[in-house]
Order: structure tokens, then C-alpha cells, then sequence
């Protein structure tokens, strides 16, 4: 029925735009978003962002920013990677919440056609981290390449993914069954189709549909995830999150 997903998802991605001088290009705003990077993480947990590129055949560079809340995550150390061999970086400008950072490929310019990992940086999480909560962003400054205009631009080149220790591909939403980051009547009908055989559920959904946590899907599940989706939260586990075993 319905596409079990991760809640751990790549929010931060950029597309690029050549200038006029073509082995310089940067990220075209309007197709940026806000570069939020969707974290599940709970307190005291390893967080790793990793930076990667893909779709560039003649790299020479790259320039980011790392904007973190410091109160949700503790900086730790950095690590730079390329096809397995250690690579040098650049902390440009460090101040708390901010990390600019900098890296510089082959002269000749690196072929990163396949998606390769350039750089990881690890954080400390402070306390609980949902995917709703704003607590880290990257923005690309500068992506130096001597070929941009020889591929397609639309495609995304530089993204940054997070995974750890605090982060998890089986972490729910108790009463999203969709996955559209809301909870609402859908949802409930949904459930309540489950209850009755109209729908069949995968394993993660079945998870996100026992709001009651009795082991069991029925209409009393899907009652209270519809009151939820009103403002009437009468049940602890509705819309909370929860880490499938």
C-alpha cells in the first residue's frame, strides 16, 4: 500500500546555475529552500553530516557553510575523505554555531561522476532532536569546476546527508502513515480502513498506526489519532516519535 520510507531524509541539496565565468558556479536561491538538514537524534548521541558530490566531472573546489543551534548540537572534530584517501580542509571563519569550510581537489580537476564523500563533520546531540526541530542547515558558497557548463546544471551536485548513532531509517511518527510530516484525518481514515481489512500496512506503518501501543490496530487508534489532528491530544504517544526495534 503505502511506501515505507526513512525519517531521516536529505533536506539539504543545491542546484546549480553557471556565471559568466564558467568554472565558477553557485547555488541558485530560488531553488535552494532554507538547506535544512532533517535530524532524529536523542541526547548524548553521535550526529555525522556528511558533504557529497555527484554529477561533476572536473572539480576543483568546494566552499560551505555549516550553521548549527547550538544548543542542540555540540561540534566535535572533521574528517576529509576522497575515494577512501585522506584530504585536506580548511576551517575558514569558526565561531560558535558556524563552520566555514573549504576544500581543494586535484588542479586538473577530480572526477566525481560517481557520488563520492568529501568531507564529515561530527556533532554531540544536547538534547532529543526531531526532523521538526531547526537545528542544522548548509549552504554551498562556492563550487569551483571546469566543466559546469558542459552538463546538465539541474542536477543536484553537492548534498549534504546525515546519519550516527543518534539517527535511524526505522525511527515513526506515531499516527503519520503517510509520511507527509502531518497528522490528520487522512491518516485517521486510513487507519481505520486498516482496521477493517481495507488496508494493508507494512511493518513501520502497523508501528505508526498503534497509537495506543496496544498491539492492535482498531478504530480506537484511528479516533485518536482524528482528535489529535484537531487539538483534542487526549493520547501520550500521538505525534510522538518512536525508534522501531
Amino acid at each position: 500500500m503505502l511506501t515505507a520510507g526513512t525519517a531521516v531524509s536529505l533536506s539539504a541539496s543545491a542546484v546549480y546555475n553557471t556565471e559568466d565565468t564558467p568554472t565558477k558556479a553557485v547555488m541558485n536561491a530560488s531553488c535552494a529552500g532554507n538547506g535544512k538538514i532533517e535530524i532524529t537524534a536523542k541526547k548524548d548521541s553521535t550526529v555525522t553530516v556528511y558533504c557529497k558530490v555527484k554529477n561533476a566531472k572536473a572539480a576543483q573546489g568546494l566552499h560551505e557553510k555549516l550553521q548549527y543551534n547550538i544548543s542542540a548540537l555540540k561540534y566535535i572534530s572533521g574528517s576529509g575523505s576522497v575515494n577512501g584517501q585522506g584530504t585536506d580542509y580548511v576551517i575558514t571563519k569558526p565561531k560558535a554555531g558556524v563552520l566555514y569550510w573549504c576544500v581543494l581537489f586535484d588542479a586538473a580537476g577530480s572526477d566525481f561522476t560517481n557520488e563520492t564523500e568529501i568531507i564529515a563533520f561530527e556533532f554531540q546531540a544536547l538534547k532529543d532532536i526531531t526532523p521538526n526541530d531547526d537545528v542544522l542547515s548548509a549552504e554551498i558558497e562556492e563550487f569551483f569546476d571546469f566543466d559546469m557548463k558542459d552538463y546538465d546544471t539541474s542536477k543536484t551536485v553537492v548534498h549534504n546527508t546525515v546519519s550516527g548513532s543518534g539517527t535511524t531509517a526505522d525511527s515513526v511518527q506515531y499516527g503519520d502513515i503517510n509520511k507527509d510530516n502531518l497528522i490528520d484525518a487522512y491518516d485517521a481514515l486510513l487507519i481505520l480502513r486498516a482496521s477493517v481489512g481495507l488496508e494493508s500496512f507494512d511493518t513501520a506503518e502497523t508501528l505508526r498506526a498503534d497509537v495506543d501501543s496496544d498491539g492492535e490496530i482498531t478504530s480506537y487508534d484511528s479516533l485518536c489519532v482524528l482528535r489529535y489532528s484537531v487539538g483534542l491530544n487526549d493520547n501520550s504517544l500521538t505525534g510522538q516519535f518512536v525508534t522501531a526495534d
